[in-house]
């Protein structure tokens, strides 16, 4: 660091928005203190929302908009169309921020677009993408509660909500997490606690391989990493690849202690696939 040159100091509280705190800078013999002021802005949260995006073709209208923001992470998916968007906020303006969003369609990475939004705390998030094709358009997102009005973000995120001593405990119908649609998808719940595993049945045979984690039990999310290979010698699973990263979250209507009609939304990327899908718990007999 040579003499005039800025500094950029970033501060951010899941906890404490828009106050103020003492910050020391030391470099070598000297020191500075100074005040900085914490984001206006708290993005965590669960979020449904609707959306429209601008292809070659015609709009198209995201109808049912499902996602996972976890500090400036944001994942957010439609089944319907099979496209999921994996944003990075890069800064904050009070509660406008600019992000990187990478755009999956079918499964495959599509493009990487620019994005504006603005978070109202706990309630909305607004992103507006100046791509093209399923990378323009806006996405408006509410947080998301249960009947009674909690959010479903603020119940504890706990390994019993999540494991069973079932093999093939979260089951979808649906190929949504892959190039292929109409394929059986199965999250295994029946493991150690830091495991994460899980196959894709039919004509393209997936296994997944990993870790998981609760990065803060007061919060219904599940972060997770794992690699793709094809399931048995032989098979031909599509997204082949390691380093996926994502999120999972849990929405029932039921215990939070046991969940047997819960509903796992599961999203994960590497920069090259996505996957992710809604498999429901499944009571193996």
């Amino acid at each position: 660091i040579t003499a005039g040159q800025k500094i950029k100091v970033k501060v951010t509280s899941a906890n404490t928005l828009d106050a103020e705190s003492e910050t020391t800078l030391t470099l070598g013999s000297l020191s500075e203190t100074f005040t900085v002021t914490t984001r206006s802005a708290e993005p965590s949260g669960i979020f449904t929302g609707t959306g429209t995006v601008n292809t070659d073709v015609a709009n198209v209208n995201l109808t049912d908009v499902k996602g996972m923001v976890y500090q400036e992470r944001f994942i957010f998916f439609n089944e319907a169309e099979n496209v999921l968007y994996d944003g990075t906020i890069t800064d904050y303006d009070g509660t406008n921020f600019t992000a990187s969003v990478d755009v999956y369609k079918t499964g495959v990475i599509d493009s990487t677009v620019a994005a504006t939004g603005v978070i109202d705390n706990q309630n909305t998030l607004a992103l507006t993408m100046t791509g093209t094709g399923y990378g323009a358009g806006t996405i408006d997102m509410t947080y998301f509660r249960d009947g009674g009005g909690d959010p479903y973000y603020d119940r504890d995120a706990t390994e019993a909500r999540y494991s069973t001593a079932a093999v093939d405990s979260w089951y979808a119908d649906r190929g949504s997490n892959t190039t292929v649609q109409g394929l059986d998808f199965y999250i295994d719940g029946q493991a150690d606690a830091n495991v994460f595993y899980g196959v894709i049945y039919g004509l393209h045979r997936c296994r997944y391989d990993g870790t998981k984690a609760i990065p803060d039990s007061a919060n219904n999310l599940y972060g997770m990493s794992f690699d793709i290979t094809h399931s048995t010698a032989g098979e031909s699973c599509d997204q082949v690849g390691t380093s996926f990263t994502g999120m999972m979250t849990i929405v029932d209507g039921g215990s939070i202690e046991r969940i047997t009609d819960g509903t796992l939304w599961f999203v994960a990327t590497n920069g090259q696939f996505s996957t992710f899908g809604t498999p429901v718990y499944y009571d193996v007999p």
